[in-house]
Order: structure tokens, then C-alpha cells, then sequence
């Protein structure tokens, strides 16, 4: 009797098992409080269920207790270390908290354990690093496509993490072929095919790909933003512009909440208005071409610019009051200036640049110190007689396309070769003085180096203006000495960043700057070039010592 009475007991006692089926209904229904009691009933009866654990997480995140969740998914991990909804679900609270690296590690073990979970894929590029080659995570799903020839989703982030850091088109391109003929349709994926489409030189291509992100998601920002890039790399400024505003919105950028009226393009008759700066100091340089238009046309003008830029720019724009700063510094210096707008420097095109017809030509809108440049051009005449040319062979950094905007020095030693040019280097960076020394044992070639130039830009301008002329690879170099109107022959990669174009010898922001393009990936035929031109040039007009 008492054998009978127990089984049929415990009948009619729910298992933990129907406790998590009659929680998940009850949390579907908005009921969370008592998908949580079931929950929670369901763990005590079965303590070894990594389910109920990982269901009550998910449970405890939606009543927004984030600090139970981690603790609920971490006890199903106890009991399932390989339970790939709980670890995809705790990757997900680690990275909204910042811990990015445990956040992938999780994902990375949720993708392992579930190579099926979109989600867990797609968190393996949302979370993968943007300052290094995630060669782990390419390495993970290039093993889970050779495993699994069908599963799109990994094709398609596999596409997209090749373009991270090396920037890999072709192999990119062609996972993402794969996944989008998997049926993989998706912005996310078209748009990540439309920048390896840029990367290749395509650009038609790469607008087509772009437009068709836009029609599966019309707000798709990388979709926008990279179909902005190329629309201004073609030239094509009028298009372009409004959605390169999208940049503003990227996490690598400081957010800086000015709390003044944003400048909409509007006149600016007595009007106080701060240009910010933003991004690199290249294109702090190259935006401070509409400078002189928005001084002109506002009552005063701040121009908030970096530290080392200060002194040239406060000698260029002597109307305006120039602010020193870096741009994660406080905005308190601001408050008492009685700013009326604002405006990022990259923001100026939008309103100043619709066309190449407006970019005004100039002999320079920067100005070196004259004290300085005299000084320099003393220590240039005593090298002797010849022109002296300012050299710089690395650009970028990995996160912007390094080993594509630069040149093994080695590789200049025909140009060097000239013995009657002096080379001075314009290298930044502390590992220029190790590979002029080594040029130098190797080659038996100088190329003077002086660090005191490189360190101060206020020196750079003024050795710039000293030279006769400056041979440069992509980098911030070339904006300095086209914003001084100095000579610029630029060793140009076949696809190089928007601000170069796609084609021609010129750039719309720097009259004086003439770009010798690469056709191939061979930089041999462009040292030549310059070579050549350097020759035609100072045989019809000698050098000039910085006049």
C-alpha cells in the first residue's frame, strides 16, 4: 500500500523537466516572475540540470538582473562546461560590461560546442579584436568550413574577419560568395562583400553590393558609411558626404557632447562657431582647407585642434583663437567662449566641398615659422650643392592598411642612388633611425635623419618648406606639405585610401601634390617614375632651397 501511495505521488508531481516547459510558456507570456519560481523549483529538483540553469539565466536577464544571470550561467557551465546556449548568453553579458576578452573566449567555446548557432557566429565577429589579426577565430571557422561546407553563417563571418586587420580581400570575397550562394543573404554579409569589393579596386562592384545591404536594411551603417568611402574615393562628393557623417558614430571615436547647436550649413554672420577636431592628424591637416571659408564667414571661429598642430595652425589662421587639446580631454574649456555652433573639421565638406569644383586652388593655406625655415635652410646648404629631398617610407598603422601604404627602404635605393640629391628623412616613429643606419651599412647610401625635425611638427613645417621638394608614401607627410603648398611626389598604392582618389595624377586638396600610382603591387615601377620626374624636374627648374 504504502509502495502504491508513493508512485502515485509522485504522478502527480511535476518533473524538472515540466517545470522548465511550463516556465518557458510562462516567460513567452510576459509572465517572468513565475517562469522564475518554476525555474528555480526546477533546479532544486534536478541540481545537476545545466538547462534549468542556463533557462533561469536567460530569465533573470530579461527581469533585468544581469548579475543573477552571470551566476545562473555559470553554474550550468559548472555542470555542462560545453553548454552552448549558456556560453553564448554569458559572452554576451561579459562584453556589455567591457570584458571583451571572456566574452569571446565563451563564444569562441559556444561556437565549439554548437558550430549550427547563428547567434554564437555572429558574436565571434561582433567581439573579435579590431587592433589585432583574430587569427584564432579565422583559424576556428576556417576548420568549421572545411567541416561543414554548408554552413553559411560560418562563410560569412569567416568573410568578414579576413577583412579585419590584414584585410584579405580576395579570400574574404571569396567566403562571402559562398555564403551568400548558401543563401546567407544579409546585410551584415553584402556589406562586408561591397568593402572587400573597395578593397580590390572594384568599385562598381562594391556600390552594387552596398545598395543590395541597403535594400535588406536601409539604415545598415557599415553598408552606408563604406558606400560613402567609395562614392568619395570616385569623387563623387555630393552623394558621398551625408552619409560619411556616419563616422561620428563609431566606438573608436571619443564622444565628445559639445552642448552647443550643431552648424546645419547655415550662414554664419555673427555667429561664434568651434571646429573640433576628430580622427587622425592627417585629417585634421587636410579638413583645415575650409578653414579659411568658415573664418571669413563667421563673426570669430575656435578651431579646437591636437597640441602639435597648435602653433602652426594659430600662425596660419590669425583671426581665429586655436585651442590646444587632445580630443579625450574634458569640454569644460569650452563653456565660457560664448560659442554660438559647432561642427567636427571632417563635417566641413558636407556643407564647403559638393564638388571638385570647389575645392579652391591654393599655394598653401599653412604657414611654417620663418625663423625656423631660415635655420633649416642654413643646415640644408651646408649638405652642398643639389636639390634636397624629404623621403618618408612607412605609413599607417595595422588597423589602417600599414603594410600597404609603405615601402621596404631597401626598395628606394635606386632613387637614393642620385648622388646629386640629398635625402632627408621625414620618418616618424623610433624605428626610423635603426633603418636609416641600416640602409645605410647595407647600401652604403645617406639619408640624413634628424629626429629634432620629425618630434616637433612646428619643425616639420619649417624643415618641409626648407626642402626643395618631399618624395612620400601615404601618410600624414603629404597632407603637411600639400597644406604648405610644398612640392609632393606620392607613392601611391593601385587602391589607396579615399582621400587619394581612384585615379589621376592630382589631389582636389593640394594643388601641389602629384600622386605616381601604382598599376600593379609592384612598387618598383613607381620608384622609377618618381625617379624620372625628379629628374625632368630639377633639370628644368634647379632647386630652389625652400623658396
Amino acid at each position: 500500500m504504502g509502495g502504491l501511495l508513493s508512485r502515485l505521488t509522485a504522478l502527480g508531481r511535476p518533473d524538472a523537466r515540466a517545470l522548465r516547459e511550463r516556465a518557458v510558456r510562462a516567460a513567452q507570456q510576459g509572465a517572468l516572475e513565475r517562469a522564475r519560481k518554476l525555474l528555480e523549483r526546477a533546479a532544486a529538483l534536478d541540481p545537476a540540470s545545466a538547462d534549468a540553469y542556463s533557462d533561469l539565466g536567460n530569465v533573470h536577464q530579461l527581469l533585468g538582473d544581469r548579475s543573477a544571470a552571470e551566476r545562473c550561467y555559470a553554474a550550468a557551465l559548472e555542470r555542462d562546461p560545453a553548454h552552448a546556449a549558456a556560453l553564448s548568453n554569458l559572452g554576451t553579458l561579459l562584453a556589455a560590461r567591457g570584458a571583451r576578452a571572456a566574452a569571446l573566449d565563451c563564444v569562441r567555446r559556444a561556437v565549439a560546442a554548437d558550430p549550427g548557432s547563428v547567434q554564437a557566429i555572429r558574436n565571434l565577429v561582433a567581439w573579435a579584436p579590431a587592433d589585432r589579426v583574430p587569427e584564432a577565430e579565422i583559424e576556428l571557422l576556417a576548420a568549421l568550413t572545411r567541416r561543414q561546407p554548408d554552413n553559411a553563417a560560418a562563410f560569412a563571418a569567416l568573410g568578414q574577419l579576413r577583412m579585419r586587420g590584414r584585410f584579405d580581400a580576395a579570400p574574404a570575397l571569396e567566403a562571402l560568395a559562398r555564403a551568400l550562394a548558401l543563401g546567407h543573404r544579409d546585410a551584415d554579409t553584402l556589406a562586408a562583400q561591397g568593402v572587400a569589393l573597395h578593397e580590390l579596386g572594384r568599385f562598381d562592384e562594391a556600390l552594387a553590393a552596398f545598395d543590395a545591404a541597403r535594400g535588406e536594411d536601409a539604415a545598415h551603417v557599415t553598408a552606408r558609411f563604406h558606400r560613402a568611402v567609395t562614392l568619395l574615393t570616385l569623387g563623387r562628393f555630393a552623394e558621398a558626404w551625408p552619409d560619411y557623417e556616419l563616422r561620428l558614430l563609431s566606438e573608436d571615436r571619443p564622444r565628445r557632447a559639445f552642448p552647443f547647436a550643431p552648424w546645419q550649413g547655415d550662414p554664419l554672420d555673427g555667429e561664434t562657431v568651434l571646429v573640433h577636431a576628430e580622427q587622425g592628424i592627417g585629417d585634421e591637416i587636410l579638413f583645415a582647407s575650409c578653414l579659411p571659408e568658415v573664418i571669413a564667414a563667421a563673426r570669430r571661429c575656435v578651431i579646437d585642434c591636437a597640441p602639435k598642430l597648435a602653433p602652426i595652425f594659430a600662425r596660419s589662421f590669425p583671426t581665429a583663437q586655436v585651442h590646444a587639446g587632445e580630443q579625450t580631454d574634458p569640454i569644460d574649456w569650452s563653456l565660457a567662449l560664448g560659442i554660438d555652433v559647432h561642427v567636427p573639421i571632417g563635417s566641413l565638406p558636407l556643407w564647403l566641398r559638393p564638388s571638385a569644383d570647389s575645392f579652391p586652388e591654393h599655394r598653401g593655406y599653412l604657414k611654417a615659422d620663418p625663423a625656423k625655415t631660415a635655420g633649416w635652410r642654413e643646415r640644408l646648404a651646408a649638405l652642398g650643392p643639389g636639390p634636397k629631398i624629404g623621403l618618408s617610407w612607412r605609413g599607417g598603422t595595422a588597423r589602417t592598411r600599414a603594410e600597404r601604404r609603405s615601402i621596404p627602404l631597401a626598395e628606394l635605393a635606386p632613387l637614393v642612388r642620385e648622388r646629386t640629391w640629398h635625402f632627408v628623412s621625414l620618418q616618424y616613429g623610433p624605428e626610423a633611425r635603426g633603418e636609416v643606419e641600416r640602409f645605410a651599412a647595407e647600401t652604403g647610401l645617406r639619408i640624413h635623419h634628424w629626429p629634432e625635425a620629425i618630434d616637433d611638427y612646428d619643425q616639420t613645417a619649417a624643415l618641409l618648406s626648407a626642402l626643395d621638394g618631399v618624395v612620400s608614401v601615404c601618410t600624414a607627410v603629404v597632407h603637411l606639405a600639400g597644406a604648405l603648398g610644398r612640392r609632393v611626389w606620392v607613392a601611391t598604392p593601385r587602391v589607396p585610401e579615399w582621400r587619394y582618389g581612384a585615379a589621376g595624377e592630382r589631389m582636389p586638396w593640394y594643388p601641389s601634390v602629384r600622386l605616381v600610382r601604382q598599376r600593379d603591387d609592384s612598387w618598383a615601377p613607381v620608384i622609377d617614375a618618381i625617379g624620372r620626374t625628379l629628374r625632368e624636374t630639377f633639370a628644368e627648374r634647379p632647386a630652389e632651397g625652400g623658396a
